[in-house]
């Protein structure tokens, strides 16, 4: 087919008369085939040593017009063109005559190297490549790449594409000129990479350099230019084209177009709820006061105007203090939730007093009033992950979880105690966070858009930006004092679980050995004793302390000593549950790997009782295999929410859906019961440990835990388990 595509080409390029129409085209093609089949087998048979063809191109035009497995045949070429690009370090030039450019690999080995440059005209000898974007020129085994200095040639006209066509794959290795803001500068041993924008459209200009060229001119920074130089397309491994690049020779290929910084310093301000508005006339870049909020050198400042808050985008290195003056001039545009100022100049003015933050708790923060407001929430740390530069938290309060994001590096010295379990204080700005596109709020209005927060993420400046309120009980005196005290009774208590869980794992695991005939039970059992030392040895723990608390309190205060005593049959209770379902989940070697929707139907047979609710089950629609302590894991987190929903809700009807996506595996749990109040409650502590059971087979999971409840409508259970933070799930059955 490749042969058909050639000979067909090369027929049409020397205008030779056919009848194109019925049986003429039959006739000319099954003439080619005839001819092609007879010249194939020698060509074929003689590959490595034979020439290439002897058909010669002269234009780029010409190899342009190839199909890429027609530019595979290695047709010679003599082509005749200025050099618009040369870069011997990289091996890489581009020469472009009246039709066209194209790219050719030059080495230092080639005579002609060091004496050809930018601008010569020259004569380029070789043969035609299929590249993986577009066809190109090299040299072949015995027939090396030739390049003549014919002398020095008259630049191209450049094409100026416009904005809506800077993604044409017809621009690839075209000499083209285009206008754009320059935002920061990056330099390597041998190459000088610019940050660019035009019409929101995002690429980079490489010029070659060596260790001691200069930089860029200060003045250009943030500042339109007009850049000359080839279109590098960047393109996918379908050869489809992603971005491109463009290749400057120097920066005698650059101008500034004008210099407007100062002058749109002394514009009038823009208010920052005025920004993104209808306004007759356009303004490319406008300007805005306020005070600093919250600045991350290099990457975006936060502040506050008369009006509003806003995000801008700013290279600006040089920190900025909280509440101290700035002028900000950038181009607005639209934001997650509000607008955003982009490729901005900032100046800064005198310091002020800081701005006060706006007291919330986590659940008001999420609506879109919040996005970069400066705010102080309290909440309890759940977990720490430290990282090369900031560092991530895990907080919750009531039944949200959120992150802080500290951009600051946790030290020994003066820092804050971050230990799991302590209430915190923290201020910072608010970034709220989306999962789904915006959306219409009315039907009849379609113009008339929303997006709802999902969650949102506190950035916190510095270590006085953090206060502990109080650490985790158990660090107390106190609570040390009780658990030396009761350390007998535990000891004691722990030793019958133990002997009795002993022998039932003991015949539980002969089993498994029998049945499954697998190398795994080592880590089971230590799954095993995991499980049970999160779950039985926490309750023991707590049914000891509150039943000495009920002691000392029988003759003082009855009625606390009643409440005491109710709470340790609760946890008895709780603890005789998960004693049943730890032993019924010793088959959990079975479930390793197993389907996730067999395993889901096998869970809900076991809530057999008179009238049962009406239980849907909606499974992904590709079989979903999960690692046993994985799949247990989830599978107690579904038999929680499902009790729960029996027990305490009276629901008629309950929803089970499990979706899986590439990253996330989502399970939604939703019931008609009676549901109850979620605002200012914690119903971690009111005797019902279902929740509590399911926040931490979360955590467990690295999961994201969301529960919605609304009084006599039900709740609503939401579980996103993150696929990437398991790194076995994609080991096979």
């Amino acid at each position: 087919m490749a042969n058909f595509e050639f000979a067909e080409l090369t027929i049409r390029r020397h205008k030779r008369p056919f009848l194109f129409d019925g049986r003429g085209i039959f006739l000319y093609r099954l003439g080619l085939v005839l001819v092609l089949s007879a010249t194939a087998a020698p060509r074929l048979g003689h590959a490595g040593s034979s020439p290439p063809p002897s058909t010669v191109l002269t234009s780029v035009g010409e190899i342009r017009q190839l199909s890429l497995a027609a530019a595979a045949f290695n047709t010679s070429v003599r082509l005749q063109g200025v050099i618009t690009y040369y870069d011997v370090n990289h091996e890489m030039a581009f020469l472009q005559d009246e039709t066209g450019g194209i790219y050719f690999k030059i080495t230092n080995s080639d005579p002609a190297a060091p004496s050809v440059s930018f601008g010569d005209r020259v004569e380029l000898c070789g043969f035609t490549q299929a590249g993986n974007f577009s066809p190109s020129i090299v040299g072949l085994e015995g027939h090396p790449l030739g390049l003549r200095r014919l002398g020095r040639g008259a630049l191209p006209t450049p094409i100026r594409p416009p904005l809506n066509h800077l993604l044409d794959p017809s621009l690839h290795d075209q000499w083209v000129e285009i206008n754009a803001v320059v935002t920061r500068e990056r330099r390597s041993a041998t190459r000088v990479r610019l940050d660019l924008n035009t019409g929101g459209q995002q690429f980079q200009a490489v010029l070659p350099a060596s260790a001691d060229s200069p930089s860029i001119p200060a003045s250009w920074l943030h500042q339109e230019l007009r850049l000359r130089g080839v279109y590098s397309a960047l393109f996918s491994q379908r050869g489809q084209l992603l971005g491109f690049e463009l290749f400057v020779q120097s920066t005698e290929q650059i101008e500034q177009v004008r210099n407007d910084a100062m002058r749109l310093f002394a514009e009038e301000t823009v208010p920052v709820s005025e920004l993104m508005r209808f306004k007759d006339g356009t303004q490319e870049r406008v300007r805005v006061k306020g005070v600093v909020l919250l600045h991350i050198p290099g990457v975006s400042l936060y502040l506050r105007g008369d009006d509003g808050e806003l995000m801008v985008q700013t290279t600006t290195r040089e920190r900025l203090q909280r509440g101290q003056a700035v002028e900000a001039v950038g181009s607005p545009a639209p934001g997650k939730f509000c607008p955003s100022l982009r490729e901005a100049i900032v100046r800064a003015g005198e310091l002020g007093p800081a701005p006060e933050p706006v007291e919330l708790v986590p659940e008001q923060a999420l609506t879109a009033d919040q996005e970069a407001q400066l705010v102080r929430i309290k909440a309890q740390l759940t977990d720490v992950f430290r990282g090369n530069g900031d560092n991530l938290i895990l907080l919750h309060s009531g039944m949200l979880t959120f992150e802080a994001r500290l951009l600051f590096q946790l030290e020994s010295g003066g820092q804050p105690q971050f230990v799991p379990g302590s209430w915190l204080e923290l201020t910072g700005v608010c970034s709220l966070n989306a999962e789904s596109d915006w959306r219409p709020i009315n039907p009849a209005k379609p113009n008339l858009l929303q997006r709802l927060p999902t969650s949102f993420t506190l950035l916190v400046a510095s270590p006085t930006d953090v206060k502990v309120l109080r650490l985790p009980r158990w660090w107390t005196i106190e609570c040390m004092a009780w658990l030396a005290g009761g350390l007998g009774i535990l000891a004691l208590l722990a030793s019958v679980w133990v002997a009795l869980l002993r022998y039932e794992v003991g015949k539980k695991s002969h089993l498994l050995a029998t049945i499954m005939q697998r190398e795994g039970i080592r880590e089971e059992r230590a799954r095993i004793a995991r499980d049970l030392h999160d779950t039985l040895q926490q309750n023991l723990t707590g049914i000891m302390l509150q039943t000495n608390s009920a002691m000392k309190r029988l003759a003082v205060a009855p009625d606390r000593a009643a409440e005491a005593l109710e709470l340790v049959q609760s946890m008895a209770r709780h603890s005789f549950e998960e004693v049943r379902h730890t032993i019924s989940n010793l088959r959990a070697t079975e479930l390793d790997y197993a389907e996730l929707g067999p395993a889901v139907d096998e869970l809900l047979t076991s809530f057999g009782q008179p009238n049962p609710p009406r239980i849907r089950v909606v499974l992904p629609e590709t079989t979903c295999r999960l690692p046993g302590i994985l799949m247990n894991h989830l599978l107690n987190f579904i038999r929680e929410a499902v009790t729960n929903a029996l027990r305490h809700a009276s629901a008629s009807n309950i929803d089970i859906r499990i979706t899986r996506g590439h990253e996330l595996l989502e399970v939604t749990i939703a019931d008609d019961g009676k549901g109850f109040e979620t605002n200012g409650t914690d119903h971690l502590n009111t005797g019902h440990f279902g929740l509590r059971g399911m926040r931490e087979r979360a955590l467990k999971m690295k999961a994201r835990y969301q529960l919605t409840s609304i009084p006599g409508r039900g709740t609503t259970v939401r579980l996103t388990l993150p696929l990437s933070e398991h790194a076995d799930l994609g080991k096979p059955a």
